[in-house]
Parts: structure tokens; sequence; C-alpha cells
């Protein structure tokens, strides 16, 4: 198995992007539904968004069962996943040391970036998820946090860090940006 993690703020458009563009055969996996998946059959939660909520050992277990599910895969997956959750001012990790430092499989990081303001819009307008009220400060701040993470793990595991502005109205772009990383990472 190889594979790419794709992250970024909660409402840059990660998931929007990665239903957009053509995934060169790989396997899209997001991170957030399998943990909601054994969220619910724990009986911790009832919708995804509630687990960001949840005391730190929870979803340490969450994550934990989702990862080693990913380990088991086969073939070349694309990881839709947070660096980082904020709640309330606390920044959880989405990606830990513990895993993603053991990480042999892992081929690249891309980075959905966007500008808080269009972040804001889109989570107003995503009435399927249930997002912290942010505000523009608290969402540079979730950036900078999540780049500096990203940074510090494209060093450590010697792969590279891509970074993709995925702009209001500009998809088709953005996906094509994405498609073209995919196609370095992969050789397609």
């Amino acid at each position: 198995m190889k594979g790419i993690i794709v992250t970024g703020s909660p409402g840059a458009g990660k998931t929007t992007l990665l239903a957009a563009a053509d995934l060169k055969g790989c396997k899209l996996v997001n991170v957030g539904n399998l943990m909601k998946d054994f969220a619910l059959k724990m009986g911790y939660v009832k919708d995804r968004d509630e687990i960001r909520k949840l005391d730190q050992e929870k979803v340490d277990r969450l994550r934990e069962e989702a990862f080693a599910a990913i380990g088991r895969m086969e073939g070349r997956l694309v990881i839709d996943t947070h660096a980082t959750v904020e709640s309330e001012g606390k920044f959880l990790t989405g990606l830990p040391f513990s895993i993603i430092g053991s990480a042999k499989w892992l081929k690249a990081i891309v980075y959905i970036d966007a500008e808080s303001d269009e972040i804001l819009l889109r989570r107003a307008l995503d009435t399927n998820r249930h997002r912290e009220n942010d505000g523009k400060e608290m969402l540079g701040v979730q950036r900078d946090i999540n780049i500096a993470t990203l940074s510090f793990y494209s060093s450590y595991l010697n792969i590279s860090l891509y970074i993709i502005r995925n702009r209001q109205g500009m998809l088709i772009e953005s996906s094509s940006a994405f498609n073209k990383v995919l196609g370095e990472i992969f050789g397609d």
C-alpha cells in the first residue's frame, strides 16, 4: 500500500475537491467517516460532529481504529482527514505522531487551503454538518498550526508537502492542480 494524506481546515473544501478530482484509480478514504462508524458501533455518538466533544481517550481509540483499518487496506490510497480539529479554543490533533511517524506508506501530504472568508461562507452554507462557529482570527490560528504540523511531518518523513489553494468558484482549477499532484506522486 502507498498513499497520500489530504488535509485542510474544516470548510476548506477537501471533500468537495476530492469528489471533483480524477483519483487515477486510488481509493478515497475519509478518516472522519471511519471514526464515525466505529463511534456509532461503540455507542459514543449519534453523528460525526459529536466526535470532537468526546474525551481524548475515546478520540484516540477511534483514530487508532481508523488508521488500523487503513493499514489493512491495499492499493493506492487518498486519505481525507484533518491535521487538527478545533473545539472551543482547544486544538485536537488529527494526525498524532504515534500514527504518522511510522507511516512508511505515506508518499506526500496535500494541504487544501482557502481564505478565512471563503471557509466561513462554506460553513454557513453547509447544513449537513455542525461545525464550530469560529471567526476569521481563530481560522487563521488553526491554519498556522496545521501548516506548522504538516511541515514538521513532511521534514521528518522526507516527503513533499503540497499546498493547493481552493478558491471559491475555482473548483475545476483546484481539482486540476490536485490531479497534477497525484500524477507526480503515483507516476500517472
